[in-house]
């Protein structure tokens, strides 16, 4: 896996081609694990002054897999096609405790 932007990794096959996006749920913009944290702050003290109070962390992920769901189902094939699936890689952000972290699968959007 490669870092693609704040959140997202490109997933790459064994010719170290990009195949794929995967955006880990917990790394969205406002989650608790995105590496972004000023959003994270600007979202739990200023959330009526900064970024779109209206979006709920860690869902983004089903809004873009359910999009993707309504693409295919009226044959329009504008928004790549996405699911929900369960991935695991020393690439992504983990919290960490005591300096050490478990590599555990996230759950997350792949297009």
């Amino acid at each position: 896996m490669g870092c693609y932007l704040p959140g997202s990794y490109y997933v790459r096959d064994e010719n170290l081609e990009n195949i794929a996006v995967f955006k880990p749920s917990d790394e969205e913009p406002f989650a608790a694990l995105n590496p972004k944290w000023p959003k994270f702050f600007q979202r739990m003290l200023c959330f009526c002054c900064f970024g779109r109070a209206c979006l709920i962390p860690n869902n983004g992920y089903l809004s873009e897999t359910g999009a993707s769901i309504v693409d295919d189902m009226l044959q329009l094939y504008i928004v790549p096609k996405t699911r929900v699936v369960r991935m695991a890689s020393p690439s992504f952000y983990y919290s960490r405790c005591c300096g050490r972290y478990e590599i555990k699968p996230k759950e997350g959007s792949f297009q």
